[in-house]
């Protein structure tokens, strides 16, 4: 079932009779929400800058030397990381919230994402309720129906995947395609790097690869980055 963003935030907030902090994938997503006039009062909302694919994690998820091992993984200081990524948490980190509404796609990109805020309360033991709403990226402000998550065993999860890039144990849909998605994509000699070495020299690589590859949720920043690394490896 597909609905617009307010038929499914409706349809939360039937489910619920308490304040929702809304967790969207990225400035965009947070942006279509205002223009849709959500969410509404007493509930809040919140962009997720991450980009948990890129790099590695370490530590407890959010903790200073997770900060610090993000930042080189993205390239930024420091301090530019804790402006951007971990001002707009704030009320998730503090759990102001009893309820928490986390509005992300099915992609590699957004599991990663994912991941590392359930971790986050798996960490807190947030006893509040967690809902996973599934955003439809390929048709613009569209959402699946609310899915109840569990809040607790996820930091196993992020320790394995995001921290020591192995598969974790007893992972369901949409995690696990995710998270083999994610080794494949740091597998030197996985499939999508295979991909791209064996088609460096097409013209539009990266418009081709962004078209190709839904399912790993990229953006030009990480294929760019990619095609780069693949062609200094054959000197071009």
């Amino acid at each position: 079932m597909t609905l617009s963003l307010a038929d499914a935030y409706n349809l939360l907030k039937k489910e619920l009779s308490c304040a929702v902090l809304h967790i969207a994938s990225g400035d965009s997503l947070a942006m279509s929400f205002q223009a849709s006039g959500l969410p509404e009062s007493g509930d809040a909302l919140l962009p997720f800058r991450e980009a948990m694919c890129d790099g590695t994690a370490a530590g407890a998820p959010f903790s200073t030397e997770f900060q610090r091992t993000r930042a080189a993984s993205l390239g930024i200081s420091f301090d530019e990381y804790r402006t951007k990524v971990m001002g707009p948490l704030a009320p998730f980190l503090e759990a102001a919230y009893p309820a928490v509404a986390l509005w992300f796609g099915a992609d590699m990109f957004c599991i990663a994402n994912l991941i590392s805020l359930l971790a986050r309360l798996d960490d807190a033991r947030f006893g509040g309720q967690v809902f996973l709403i599934p955003v439809e990226e390929r048709i613009p402000e569209t959402a699946a129906p609310p899915v109840l998550l569990p809040a607790h065993g996820f930091r196993p999860i992020y320790d394995a995947l995001l921290c020591r890039h192995e598969m974790p144990e007893a992972l369901s849909e949409p995690f696990l395609t995710g998270a083999r998605l994610y080794l494949d994509y740091h597998d030197p000699n996985g499939a999508l790097n295979g991909y791209i070495r064996a088609h460096i020299g097409r013209n539009a690589l990266l418009s081709h690869l962004l078209s190709r590859f839904p399912e790993y949720g990229l953006g030009d920043t990480q294929y760019q980055k990619r095609i780069d690394e693949i062609r200094h490896e054959n000197g071009r």
